[in-house]
């Protein structure tokens, strides 16, 4: 039976869970953020793999709230105040590894190939994959970006309207 796409985005972020985490699949949602966007890469977005990595999010349900874990491979410290608990690689692979779907925005066309590039094992990731983009492009036949999907589906916008923007910031060192 499909799964309703607008049912997972809203159930994951924002309405409790119904049943016990015992009896339900054990999903976690994932977003990476970039050192470089694609202008500023020779051949923009044919070489994702130059953009790099700074920080990978990882949301995991748990009962009615979002637990976070955050890994920055090479940027802990320059972000170390914000006050964010950072996980090592081995706990987030941990947990990619145990989870049952990994949901996203693009990861299987995007973030994915950050983290491989990060030295990350995302085979089995990939096997896990439930991507919010691919799925909307296979059942309408064309795509929609984020910040549309938000608009559309709970009337607010993105933190970042653009990848240029996430970057802008995490370079000046600024807070949200």
């Amino acid at each position: 039976m499909p799964i309703k796409i607008r049912y997972v985005i809203f159930e994951l972020r924002v309405v409790p869970q119904t049943r016990t985490c015992e009896n339900s699949m054990k999903i976690v949602v994932i977003d990476t953020e970039t050192t470089r966007w694609s202008e500023e890469v020779p051949g923009k977005w044919d070489n994702v793999d130059f953009f790099g990595l700074t920080i990978l999010v990882i949301g995991i349900p748990n009962n009615d709230s979002l637990e976070f874990q955050v890994c920055s491979p090479n940027y802990a410290d320059h972000l170390s105040r914000l006050q964010l608990q950072f996980s090592d690689r081995e706990t987030i692979e941990t947990t990619l590894n145990e989870a049952e779907r990994i949901v996203s925005f693009n990861a299987d066309n995007f973030d994915f190939q950050i983290l491989e590039s990060a030295q990350f094992d995302v085979q089995q990731w990939k096997g896990k994959s439930f991507d919010i983009l691919t799925q909307f492009t296979q059942r309408t036949g064309h795509r929609i970006n984020l910040e549309n999907l938000a608009k559309t589906q709970f009337g607010s916008s993105k933190t970042f309207i653009t990848a240029k923007q996430a970057v802008e910031f995490w370079r000046a060192g600024l807070e949200l």
